[in-house]
C-alpha cells in the first residue's frame, strides 16, 4: 500500500520498548478502506522520558502505549475516561488541541473475550503475570465474583497495592505447575518469540487446565501447538490485539472497523 504523507496528514504512533506491526497494519488498513489522509507507525520507547518527548509531539493525533508506560503515562494526560479510572491503565491517548485524553481499549478488548469463556462464578481461574495487564485481568475477575483466582509471578513484590481478598491466592513461581483451574491467563512476556519463545508451564502440567488465553502475540506459539496436541481450548494475543485495536481506531477517526475483514485482512486464524 502506498501511503502520500503531507501537511495535512494524520499522524497516528505506538510507543514501545518492543514495537510489533499488528497495530499499524490494522490502522493503516482501515484508513485505506475508509479514505482517511492518516499514517500510523511505531515507534521504539525505552524511558519515560522518551515518551513524555513524544507526547510533546503536536503532530501525533492519536498515541498507543505499551508496557512498561501504561500507568506511568497517566500523569501527563489532561483527562481519562471513567474505565481508565477504574483500571488505572492508559493504553490509548487522543489529542484534541491541546488535550491529551486517555482510554482503556485493552480492558474492552478483555471483557469481550472473556465474556465468551462463559465463565461461573464457580470457577477457579490462574493468572500469570502482575503488570498492568496482570492488574486489569486481576480487577475484571474480582468485580466478577470469580470464586478463585490463583496468582502467580517471577516478581511478588509487584502484587503490593493489589486488593486481594480470600479468594485470592498467591502461588510461588516455582510451584505454578501444580496449578489446577478452567482457565489460565498467560499475561507475562513468557511465548513472546524475540524475548522469552518457550512456555509459561511445563509441557505435563497442560492437563491441568481447560482454556488458555495466551496473550504475547507469536504466529508460532508453542503453547498454541501444545493446546492443540491436548485439544485444549487456545486463545491468542492476537484476538485480544484486534479487539482493542479495533475500538482503538473507532476513538482515533469515529469509524468502526469490522472485525472479520480485519481478520481476514491479517489472514489471522485462533
Amino acid at each position: 500500500m502506498k501511503i502520500k504523507i503531507n501537511k495535512d496528514t494524520k499522524i497516528f504512533v505506538s510507543v514501545s520498548k518492543l514495537p510489533g506491526n499488528t497495530g499499524s497494519l490494522l490502522h493503516n488498513y482501515g484508513y485505506k478502506m475508509f479514505n482517511i489522509d492518516a499514517i500510523y507507525f511505531p515507534i521504539k520507547c525505552n524511558s519515560e522520558k522518551e515518551l513524555k518527548n513524544i507526547l510533546k509531539i503536536k503532530k501525533f493525533r492519536g498515541i498507543s502505549v505499551s508496557s512498561p508506560f501504561k500507568s506511568k503515562v497517566i500523569k501527563f494526560l489532561s483527562s481519562t475516561d471513567k474505565t481508565v479510572k477504574f483500571t488505572q491503565s492508559v493504553n490509548t491517548i487522543l489529542r484534541k488541541k491541546n488535550n491529551l485524553r486517555g482510554f482503556d481499549t485493552d480492558y474492552y478488548a478483555l471483557k469481550k473475550i472473556l465474556s465468551k469463556i462463559n465463565l461461573s462464578k464457580k470457577d477457579s481461574i490462574c493468572l500469570f503475570g502482575n503488570g498492568s495487564m496482570g492488574m486489569s485481568i486481576f480487577k475484571y475477575l474480582k468485580k466478577k465474583k470469580i470464586n478463585k483466582v490463583y496468582l502467580s509471578s517471577r516478581n511478588k513484590k509487584k502484587y503490593k497495592g493489589w486488593e486481594l481478598n480470600i479468594n485470592n491466592q498467591i502461588i510461588d513461581w516455582s510451584k505454578r505447575n501444580k496449578i489446577k483451574s478452567k482457565l489460565l491467563i498467560n499475561s507475562t512476556k513468557i511465548g513472546m518469540p524475540s524475548i522469552y519463545p518457550n512456555i509459561p508451564i511445563s509441557e505435563k502440567s497442560i492437563k491441568n487446565f481447560k482454556i488458555f488465553f495466551d496473550l504475547p502475540i507469536n504466529n508460532v506459539s508453542k503453547l498454541k501447538i501444545l493446546c492443540r496436541k491436548y485439544n485444549k481450548k487456545y486463545i491468542s494475543g492476537i484476538e485480544m490485539s484486534l479487539y482493542q485495536g479495533t475500538r482503538q481506531f473507532e476513538i482515533y477517526t469515529g469509524k468502526k472497523l469490522a472485525l472479520n475483514k480485519i481478520k481476514n485482512f491479517l489472514n489471522y486464524i485462533n
